[in-house]
């Protein structure tokens, strides 16, 4: 399994990397790891109607969960790429910097 996780439409990007097992698990109802993620993005007076939505649409969800068994961080801004470094390099040596 491969997973990208990326900031899409932020400069610089930030972009994480992930391979390894994932396994996924159908669960009774709304698992509580779900309703914890909306936090981040519904206004705290919206969270109860939120999850009385939730809770009311679905009656079980997929929870996956991933082990993961190598990561990588492009961050842009303290690590390049290997292959963009790469392609830095030849520009400066055409260019004949």
């Amino acid at each position: 399994m491969a997973l990208t996780i990326d900031t899409t439409g932020r400069h610089p990007p930030h972009v994480l990397l992930v391979r390894g097992t994932a396994v996924a698990e159908l669960v009774e109802g709304v698992p509580d790891e779900y309703l914890q993620g909306g936090k981040k993005y519904i206004p705290e007076e919206q969270r109860s109607t939120f999850e009385a939505e939730v809770r009311s649409l679905y009656k079980q969800m997929v929870r996956i969960t991933i082990t993961p068994e190598w990561a990588k961080l492009l961050d842009f801004e303290t690590t390049i790429p290997s292959a963009v470094e790469r392609l830095v390099r030849e520009r400066a040596r055409e260019q004949g910097d």
